[in-house]
């Protein structure tokens, strides 16, 4: 199949905006967290603790993917996820205590940790 009539199957510009912006936010993330730290005066054994949630919070919500698909649904699962996602985005800005980005950082990684099965999904059920 040739890559423009791949591109305007149904579902693909979507899954691939989704995706996109999923793993380029998870990518930024990673990459800026320690800019960040180093500006707000963080240890940079706390940014290795805050990465380490990072990556625990990715890999704990692919144990719960299941159950929540079958309670909100495939569409409004990765709605809310990737929604919710881009508010917590801004809240890393946010001049919030350690335990505050913490908590922030949880989240957010939990909810790009679901949008990222997901995205790569809606092509092949569309």
């Amino acid at each position: 199949m040739p890559v423009a009539a791949t591109l305007r199957a149904r579902g693909v510009p979507a899954g691939m905006l989704i995706s996109l912006s999923v793993l380029s936010a998870t990518d930024i993330l990673t990459a800026y967290l320690p800019v960040v730290g180093a500006h707000r005066g963080i240890a940079p054994s706390v940014i290795g603790v805050l990465l380490s949630l990072r990556a625990g919070a990715t890999i704990a919500c692919r144990l719960v993917l299941t159950p929540l698909l079958r309670l909100l649904g495939r569409p409004a699962l990765l709605t809310a996820t990737c929604l919710l996602a881009a508010v917590l985005c801004a809240g890393v800005a946010l001049p919030v205590p350690v335990w505050a980005l913490a908590v922030i950082l949880t989240a957010l990684s939990f909810c790009l940790g679901v949008g990222q099965p997901l995205s790569m999904n809606v092509p092949a059920r569309a």
